[in-house]
């Protein structure tokens, strides 16, 4: 089963802007926030247009498993 957390914000028009990282560990409502806090202070993203990562949204872990039909040999 693979696993990924989605970090979804708004940005600065409105708009959801979702970061995806692969492979998460566990963390709380706490700690996502906290973290998603970080992207937004440092304001990295060098768009003049739209800051990407303006406002949380909120955080969902994403869990997915494949099940093989066959494999070739």
């Amino acid at each position: 089963m693979n696993k990924v957390l989605k970090l979804i914000f708004n940005n600065s028009k409105g708009k959801t802007s979702v970061i995806t990282l692969h492979n998460p560990k566990s963390v709380d409502a706490d700690t996502a926030k906290a973290a998603m806090q970080k992207i937004i202070d440092a304001n990295i993203f060098d768009n003049a247009e739209i800051n990407p990562y303006a406002t949380i949204v909120g955080a969902k872990y994403y869990e997915t498993q494949s099940t093989p039909i066959f494999d070739a040999e």
